[in-house]
């Protein structure tokens, strides 16, 4: 896999064995994700225990189907409080 020109996603910190999306108010991390090689995306939401899977396989900056795979996850998660 090539790697990206620049992170895609905004906000998004490398925590301890996976990457963190989005805080609460005390720090604690509320979306887990760890994006791997070839655009694979893996994701648990805290606070309503969702979670869920993208598999792609794209060799080239798999960063680049982020907007895609940021649709899919947002579509599972709208009814989410």
């Amino acid at each position: 896999m090539t790697p990206a020109p620049e992170n895609p996603i905004k906000g998004g910190h490398y925590s301890p064995g996976n990457w963190c999306e989005s805080w609460d108010e005390a720090g604690a991390c509320l979306r887990r994700f760890s994006i791997g090689a070839f655009g694979t995306y893996p994701w648990v939401k805290r606070k309503t225990g969702r979670f869920g899977i993208v598999f792609v396989y794209q060799r080239e900056n798999a960063f680049r189907l982020w907007p895609e795979i940021k649709a899919i996850r947002d579509a599972v998660e709208v009814d989410s409080p």
